[in-house]
């Protein structure tokens, strides 16, 4: 038992003391869950949750030890979700996607453990479709989106740089999507109504279904890659 806390304590000064590569390139791969508070995602999804990928890539600098950049691409999984109205006879499908550029600022006490902070900013693009006895109707949102985030780097260094698993917690926003475009698939309106003269007025009318806000907390777990240089 004595030799094994020995062992233990000459590991955590080895740690502390050996140096981490300033100059890395990094790639990350995340799940995440987000879960958003206005009544309005009801409309989306009975579940009031948001699970998705990240898929990020980066730089550590040498000049600001501690500081990542990276820019990150997250997508709604499988691809976008789906929620029927009316007994089934409406069916709205919903998607999301965002580019973000992100902030990481960690310190080390030990190379394999790092506390960090996030804050990131960037685009997000939202796709709404709305399915019923007519075609279907379609809109698109473009948003300015971003998230704050404190989380831990679990490291394991290797010859190369070293990889890692990590996992965080924290707020993520975006202005609030206004979908009052809903139109038309021409090609489905085509195929739906070509016998008939003026069609179903839903379909040649622009449609509104208001504003859609994903404003919540989120939690995601991760591993990335480092290759020093």
């Amino acid at each position: 038992m004595k030799r094994a806390a020995a062992a233990l304590a000459v590991f955590l000064v080895v740690s502390a003391a050996a140096p981490i590569a300033a100059d890395e390139l990094l790639t990350e791969i995340r799940g995440h869950a987000s879960y958003p508070f206005h009544s309005s995602f009801d409309l989306v999804s009975d579940r009031n949750v948001i699970s998705g990928f990240d898929f990020g890539a980066g730089w550590q600098f040498d000049g600001v030890p501690g500081l990542r950049t990276l820019v990150v691409f997250q997508t709604t999984a499988p691809g976008r979700l789906d929620s029927a109205l009316f007994g089934g006879e409406t069916q709205i499908e919903w998607g999301r996607q965002r580019v973000l550029g992100v902030l990481d600022f960690g310190v080390s006490p030990w190379v394999w453990f790092r506390p960090f902070v996030r804050g990131g900013l960037g685009y997000a693009h939202q796709f709404l479709a709305v399915h019923s006895a007519g075609p279907r109707l379609k809109d698109n949102a473009h948003d300015l989106a971003g998230f704050g985030s404190g989380g831990l780097n679990f490291e394991f260094p290797m010859s190369f740089g070293g990889f890692g698993v990590s996992s965080e917690v924290g707020y993520t926003f975006q202005t609030p999507a206004t979908f009052d475009e809903l139109r038309h698939d021409r090609k489905a309106f085509e195929e739906e109504f070509e016998d008939e003269e003026e069609g179903d007025p839903w379909t040649r009318e622009h449609s509104s279904l208001g504003t859609l806000n994903t404003n919540g907390v989120f939690w995601d777990i991760g591993i990335h890659l480092r290759l020093a240089f």
